[in-house]
Parts: C-alpha cells; structure tokens; sequence
C-alpha cells in the first residue's frame, strides 16, 4: 500500500518546479501594445472597432469566430467577408497602462 501524502507536501514538491520570471521589460512592452480589429464597409469607411474576435461575431452574428482566428493566425493580409466587408487587424499603442 502506498503512503498518502499531506496537503504541504503536495504543496513542496509542486513549488520545487522551477519556472523563470518573464522580463521585465518584455512584461511592459506587453502591456503597452494591444490588436485592435476594424470592420471596413464597401466604401473603406469604418463601421466597427473591436478589441477582440467575440466582439466582431456580436456585431456580424454571421460569421464564424473559427474562420477568423484561423484566418488571422495564417495571414497578415485583411479578412474579406462575403458582403464585401473587409476585417483589418491593427496593432496600436495603448494610451493608458
């Protein structure tokens, strides 16, 4: 029968796994810069701006958030939907931390 072991234990050997700190500097960089994705309509005037992939499928229920995310993982170039609508993905400065 094997020995059971306590909750610190468990505990100890857990904090032992040793992982490294991120940088600083990486760490603010980060927080510094966002992706920001604008929904073009035909004319290139902007019809929404959105912070994230859920927020586009809330404004243009039609479209698939797999078929974004895969598209924006693959290509740098605009999504173009099938209304003629294209989805640019826009890296910006935040303004505030």
């Amino acid at each position: 029968m094997s020995k059971t072991r306590t909750l610190n234990q468990l505990r100890q050997s857990r904090d032992a796994v040793y992982t490294p700190p991120k940088s600083h500097q990486d760490s603010m960089t980060k927080r510094l810069v966002g992706d920001i994705y604008v929904i073009m309509d035909q004319e290139g005037n902007p019809a929404v701006a959105c912070d994230d992939v859920e927020c586009l499928i809330q404004a243009r229920p039609e479209w698939s958030a797999q078929e974004l995310n895969s598209h924006f993982d693959q290509h740098s170039e605009p999504f173009l939907a099938s209304n003629g609508e294209r989805v640019h993905q826009v890296q910006r400065k935040k303004l505030r931390v």
